[in-house]
């Protein structure tokens, strides 16, 4: 069982860490839908989305492997 960590809401533990690469990848998606082709800030948008979506997976494997023991 993963220990609770203390910056954070302590009922819920790691989930908000798990949920946060799913929910910038639907506001990545919400964004790809809604934004016109060729709008600069739509563009600009969903770069900064994009590199959020990779920025929070590459945070939450960071996380696991530091849970497993492995390097941090």
């Amino acid at each position: 069982m993963r220990p609770r960590r203390s910056d954070g809401h302590p009922a819920c533990g790691g989930a908000p860490l798990e949920a946060l690469p799913a929910l910038l990848s639907l506001a990545r998606e919400v964004v790809v839908t809604s934004v016109e082709a060729g709008d600069p800030e739509g563009d600009e948008l969903k770069s900064l989305l994009e590199a959020c979506v990779i920025g929070a997976y590459r945070l939450r494997l960071r996380e696991r492997l530091r849970d497993a023991g492995g390097r941090p």
